[in-house]
């Protein structure tokens, strides 16, 4: 597939770099950094080497230049400034007053129409558009048991999971937003990273309609009834065994590239393959599949090793660093709360399908707890919900 991929796009594919193993790189690298922890030249060394004439100064003239030089020692003066220019665009920003004259001669009419209105459809407006912002945190309580990695030896990498999209042929398709950022060990297997992704379409309920007894707990999800998934890294198929009703995809793809003169790598193990044994490139669009048509985009974009200020508990990995800035959909009844259900053919709304949330769809589809008129309802679930 990279000869497809890169053919003809040497210039246009630079963000991708060159074939890089894992476990080899780091273990050079770290042996590299070894050497030169224990070859460490001493500040007064490195003076003597690039600037000659201070083997004329004395030892106290040499500690006082030293201390001369230090980063400490640097200052700018636009400090004073830009803190200036701050305050400036703070003053621009800020809402003006919606208050009338007759409002401030009339302090107990603290609620006037005006500034009702306008914090009212502010707060419509910062609900309905709201987003997800997180960033997580690791338990600051003090944990138990040894730390298991090294820092400057364990080295960890970094997955960018991006949502499923609908591709088109030519320069108009874009890849979808990324929905996560997990970090794994390089010693971790594969089937981690697996179970770390979170997808909504793992989480819907596999009952269909559920109308009648909308109550009823959900029994079954997809994840835990369709539980195939394969990853693709370099032109190999890495697929989920562990259960022996899964599905190899990768039978059906390599089937599919016979009859159009495409060849495929082998297909591996998903649970037997440590991430620190690929051999990838940053910044290149490789594939996660699940729930048979579901497909992410799987970019690495960073690997690094770990420093003593990063978690050295092995059982905090993979760790999920960042979370997608993703629009909730709301009820279309009351724009307020996060949509948790699909409505089909139902007379009593104006839209089909049409989202609700939980209060919304009892009010008005149940009086007494039974089911008024002729509908299908689906229970459905949203990512930034789930996280």
């Amino acid at each position: 597939m990279e000869e497809i991929y890169m053919k003809g796009f040497v210039g246009r594919r630079a963000w991708c770099s060159e074939k890089v193993h894992l476990k080899s790189y780091f273990e050079k690298y770290s042996d590299t950094l070894c050497e030169v922890a224990n070859k460490r030249i001493s500040e007064i060394d490195i003076l003597q080497q690039f600037v000659p004439q201070s083997n004329q100064l004395s030892q106290e003239e040499l500690f006082k230049l030293i201390d001369i030089m230090t980063g400490e020692q640097l200052t700018t003066l636009l400090d004073e400034d830009v803190l200036k220019k701050k305050i400036i665009s703070s003053k621009k920003n800020t809402k003006p007053s919606t208050s009338s004259v007759a409002d401030e001669a009339n302090p107990s009419s603290s609620f006037s129409k005006g500034s009702y209105q306008w914090q009212r459809q502010d707060r419509l407006r910062s609900d309905k558009f709201q987003v997800v912002r997180r960033e997580v945190v690791l338990d600051a309580t003090e944990k138990v048991g040894p730390k298991n990695l090294l820092p400057n030896r364990d080295f960890m990498v970094s997955f960018r999971i991006h949502d499923p999209f609908s591709h088109t042929v030519g320069d108009n398709s874009r890849p979808g937003s990324c929905s996560q950022q997990i970090n794994v060990l390089g010693q971790q297997f594969l089937t981690a990273l697996k179970d770390k992704i979170v997808c909504e379409s793992d989480f819907q309920d596999t009952r269909g309609d559920v109308s009648e007894q909308p109550d009823a707990p959900v029994t079954l999800r997809a994840r835990e009834l369709y539980e195939s998934s394969m990853f693709y890294f370099d032109n190999t198929f890495y697929i989920d065994t562990r259960n022996n009703e899964n599905v190899d995809y990768s039978k059906t793809i390599k089937e599919w590239g016979t009859k159009r003169g495409i060849l495929f790598g082998g297909t591996k193990q998903m649970e037997r393959t440590l991430v620190e044994d690929l051999e990838i490139r940053f910044g290149y669009p490789y594939l996660y599949l699940h729930q048979g048509c579901c497909e992410h985009v799987v970019i690495i974009n960073d690997a690094r090793l770990l420093t003593p200020k990063d978690s050295l508990f092995g059982f905090d990995y993979p760790l999920m660093t960042k979370v997608s800035h993703k629009n909730l959909i709301h009820c279309m009844t009351c724009s307020r709360f996060p949509a948790k259900w699909i409505v089909r053919g139902s007379d009593r709304l104006a839209h089909d399908p049409t989202y609700q949330c939980k209060t919304c769809f009892k009010l008005l589809h149940y009086k007494n707890g039974k089911k008024i008129g002729k509908f299908t309802a689906y229970q459905y679930w949203q990512r930034s919900t789930i996280l």
